[in-house]
């Protein structure tokens, strides 16, 4: 059986909260807005505090720490600026070596797979592979090139 997780806004929770702490009873206003029991105990004993509480994502915290995620994410965004295609690897391997100065610890696919979903602003990336006649430009062709323009200059007084 799948569980629904926070299947509820944060308004329908603040107002779950706001009720509670008018004076109504927790069981009823966790029946009517749908909020676990629990869930609505926990915000309300931290609204009694003063205290704020932020919703959190699940699972453990990023092993790198913030300044660096935010650094690789520059580093890749500058070099797809100008044409630089920055495949996983790279940024496994940035990411590897950085996590090996501070904790002595290596990232793999999973952190990767993680890394661009709360960086959506960027996109995989692959070189193209560029074609076999493309590629074969030898001495001889570059010479015709130099000799077209020459003639073009010449034709066009340049």
């Amino acid at each position: 059986m799948k569980k629904t997780r926070g299947a509820f806004s944060r308004e329908r929770l603040d107002d779950a909260v706001a009720q509670v702490l008018s004076g109504e009873s927790m069981s009823t206003v966790s029946k009517i807005s749908s909020i676990k029991y629990s869930t609505l105990a926990k915000w309300v004993a931290a609204a009694r505090k003063g205290e704020t509480r932020d919703p959190k994502r699940r699972g453990p915290a990023p092993l790198l720490p913030p300044e660096a995620e935010e650094s690789i994410y520059e580093w890749v965004v500058g070099l797809q600026q100008v044409h630089h295609p920055v495949e996983r690897g790279a940024v496994i391997a940035k990411a590897s070596a950085i996590a090996e100065m501070l904790f002595k610890r290596c990232v793999g696919d999973g952190w990767y797979r993680r890394f661009m979903e709360r960086h959506p602003a960027l996109s995989v990336r692959t070189a193209q592979s560029i074609s076999k006649a493309r590629n074969s430009v030898d001495a001889s062709d570059v010479q015709r090139l130099f000799d077209t323009l020459a003639s073009v200059y010449i034709k066009e007084e340049i």
